[in-house]
């Protein structure tokens, strides 16, 4: 264990005790902003349908802070597992004790786990999240994957690129707004990628088959995405992974044109599915309720 964590170790270690002692469970979602988040509408749904005790809460931690988050935690919290969300899928990583093949093939954590001893797992739950919906919703997926541009360099990106590798893209450019992270990506992932300056984000889509958004921009009560899609061929697939609002400006705009689109709500519940696997060992089911109710509340949101 690293000296560093120890603390945190401690207090997760002390948490498990207080859950033994049928202290109120507690799971729950960590990011900046955290306000919009409808993990807790999922996750609390299932946890009831299955007859799971305990509740699901969103918990707004600033960048950089995830060590006094987790060393903070008191007895009234008992948190038990854990989703990531940006802007920390990277920056957990030091702070977990084991990380499964998923996490170490993606290179960032979305879903982490208490175990009995104490000690904390990470997964990567995004990366099947991101494949399901395109395969499903997108029959003839093959065909779009001869040159795919991904927007963003994040943790989102990362999985969004090792699952593009994984179905067998010939060519993935990453456009990012820092170099240096869209370069780190390249490394880490390996394969066919190119890196692009954000300044060229323009001028990438004129062969496009596939375009993905990873950033942020577009989520409500965010600057939309600053892209201009004049030059993506009409038969192309656009994908954003953002699900608040149900179609952001990027969507509306692709579908304007004519382009096939992916809105984020299928990556959401299908992450949060096999997060919810990985903590209870239970695949729960993605009900037309569950659906209807998701969509009920971005509408009164935004």
């Amino acid at each position: 264990m690293r000296d560093a964590n120890k603390r945190a170790f401690i207090i997760f270690k002390k948490d498990w005790c207080l859950l033994n002692n049928k202290e109120k469970k507690v799971f729950g979602i960590i990011g900046q902003p955290v306000r919009q988040s409808l993990s807790p509408v999922i996750h609390n749904f299932w946890m009831r349908t299955h007859k799971i005790p305990g509740t699901y809460k969103k918990f707004m931690v600033k960048k950089g802070k995830i060590g006094e988050f987790l060393s903070s935690k008191t007895k009234e919290n008992c948190v038990l597992a854990l989703n990531i969300t940006v802007p920390h899928k990277i920056d957990i990583l030091k702070y977990l004790h084991h990380l499964d093949i998923s996490a170490k093939t993606v290179g960032s954590v979305n879903t982490v786990k208490l175990k009995k001893n104490g000690s904390l797992i990470g997964f990567n739950t995004d990366l099947y999240g991101f494949i399901q919906p395109l395969k499903l919703q997108i029959p003839s997926w093959k065909k779009y994957m001869e040159k795919v541009v991904v927007y963003g360099s994040g943790g989102s990106a990362r999985a969004v690129c090792a699952g593009l590798k994984t179905l067998g893209a010939k060519k993935i450019i990453i456009c990012g707004r820092t170099m240096k992270k869209s370069q780190a990506l390249k490394n880490h992932i390996k394969g066919k990628i190119k890196v692009s300056k954000w300044s060229e984000r323009n001028n990438l889509l004129n062969d496009a088959t596939l375009l993905v958004n990873t950033t942020p921009m577009g989520m409500l009560g965010s600057k939309p995405l600053d892209l201009s899609l004049e030059e993506l061929p009409v038969q192309s697939v656009v994908y954003d992974i953002i699900y608040n609002p149900i179609k952001t400006n990027l969507i509306l705009e692709a579908e304007k044109r004519g382009n096939k689109t992916i809105g984020g709500i299928g990556m959401l519940l299908y992450q949060a599915k096999s997060s919810f696997h990985k903590w209870f060992n239970i695949w729960p089911r993605s009900t037309v309720y569950l659906q209807n109710k998701l969509e009920r509340v971005l509408k009164k949101q935004c």
